[in-house]
């Protein structure tokens, strides 16, 4: 049976006395700005490349309803529905600019950061969880924060259901939240790009293992993530005028 959500005693002496933002000490702040100010001077100077550019022409159309009509029929960027929306919706109030379709991508990894902090926080020290934070940045992931492409806000999405779902298993009670942010952002996940079922890997892993050692399933977890995971019925309307056009047409779609 799960214990209460509660702080580790051991990990109080590191870092728990400073000034803290969120919860968060200032030298894992400090990371977050590193990122976000890297971030944003690489994509203000540079160039939008093929994938770029192929998105905006895709979402640079008069109106959502013929966005959807282009996804539905013949898709030049196959990807969920949902990263198009964000990018029709960015050109409608910015225009073509890079720099501003680029901020979903790098508030996506910084939301990711923060979740990777504080899921290792309550398992680890303070320095381990610093460092999880900070880790990404000296990986291809960072990449992610300068593109017009839907992976930065997936990482972000895959940081909220992993931070929801170690909340709800920390809890047996009052964590009705946890469990609703982890189908929304299940769903979420799926619906920006189609390796966002890769989450439920380690999330059925995860629950496999909790079922195995409390000797019962957690039923309201499984309803969430089925919840979740029941959000591909959004995808479903696109996938079949995808496969059509990766058949037939000429044009290269990249990934």
């Amino acid at each position: 049976m799960n214990e209460p959500l509660k702080s580790d005693p051991g990990n109080r002496n590191e870092g728990d006395r400073g000034f803290q933002i969120a919860g968060m000490p200032l030298w894992a702040i400090a990371f977050l700005v590193l990122t976000a100010v890297v971030a944003l001077v690489t994509a203000h100077y540079r160039l939008m490349d093929g994938d770029d550019l192929l998105e905006v022409w895709c979402d640079r159309v008069g109106s959502l309803g013929q966005l959807l009509r282009i996804q539905r029929t013949a898709p030049l960027v196959i990807d969920p529905f949902l990263y198009h929306g964000l990018t029709f919706a960015g050109i409608q109030l910015f225009g073509v600019r890079p720099f501003f379709l680029r901020l979903p991508s790098l508030l996506g990894f910084l939301v990711m950061q923060v979740c990777l902090f504080h899921f290792v926080r309550r398992i680890a020290s303070v320095r381990a969880a610093v460092f999880a934070l900070a880790f990404p940045l000296i990986t291809g992931g960072f990449i992610y924060t300068t593109q017009i492409r839907p992976y930065g806000v997936l990482l972000g999405f895959f940081g909220l259901a992993m931070l929801s779902w170690q909340t709800a298993t920390r809890r047996e009670e009052h964590r009705t939240a946890a469990l609703v942010v982890l189908a929304l952002s299940i769903a979420a996940a799926v619906n920006s790009q189609y390796y966002g079922v890769l989450l439920m890997l380690p999330l059925c892993a995860g629950e496999a293992v909790r079922a195995w050692e409390r000797r019962r399933l957690d039923v309201p977890m499984l309803l969430s993530m089925g919840a979740g995971i029941a959000g591909m019925v959004f995808v479903l309307p696109f996938l079949r005028s995808e496969e059509h056009t990766s058949n037939s047409s000429h044009i290269t779609i990249s990934y």
